[in-house]
């Protein structure tokens, strides 16, 4: 019977959280927030009050398996309109895209992903919960930014830390979600180190 919001670590600016959706307002616990966001898993898990009461509708299952590449995703998000307040007509975009490229730890797709996008969802074809989306590629030559070029956290490669708290109730058990050095080279996108035999 609880409710989960998994976001970004980096658009939390506060622990005292509300969050909107419909004609609901929900107050969040925040139960972990990565302090190392701005590298890989830039993760925060956030678990809906007891006072309030949501409508479950307005929640996702998580997606249990391996992406595949080719397989269609859907971002979802509110980008760079924050000005619009919460009016009846301000609505998500909804982006469909592919998976291009999935490795332990990280995610890439070609979803346009805009500012103001951190922290939400990748949906797959049922609706399932696939990824956190975080960033797209900005260029250190030249400054560009690449909409449909960007990295989310598979949710595939949390859930078992996830399981593993909602079984235990162990705040100590989150801190898995930090990621190992192997997956920040790969959010950095560090080549491998080559060790040689001679």
């Amino acid at each position: 019977n609880r409710q989960f919001v998994l976001t970004c670590s980096h658009v939390l600016s506060s622990n005292n959280i509300v969050c909107h959706v419909k004609d609901e307002e929900l107050e969040l616990k925040l139960l972990y927030k990565n302090p190392i966001f701005d590298s890989a898993y830039d993760l925060a898990l956030l678990e809906v009050s007891n006072k309030s009461k949501p409508n479950k509708a307005n929640f996702c299952q998580l997606a249990n398996y391996q992406p595949k590449i080719g397989q269609p995703v859907y971002s979802v998000g509110f980008p760079l309109f924050k000005s619009f307040g919460w009016s009846d007509n301000f609505r998500p975009t909804i982006y469909r895209g592919r998976v291009t490229k999935h490795s332990v730890g990280i995610l890439f797709t070609d979803c346009p992903v805009q500012a103001g996008q951190s922290g939400g969802p990748l949906f797959d074809d049922r609706g399932d919960l696939l990824a956190v989306m975080v960033s797209n590629f900005k260029s250190a030559l030249d400054d560009r930014i690449y909409p449909w070029h960007n990295m989310c956290v598979p949710v595939w490669d949390l859930h078992r830390v996830l399981e593993e708290y909602c079984e235990t109730n162990d705040l100590k058990r989150l801190t898995k979600l930090q990621a190992s050095n192997e997956i920040v080279n790969k959010w950095k996108i560090r080549r491998p180190k080559i060790t040689s035999r001679l």
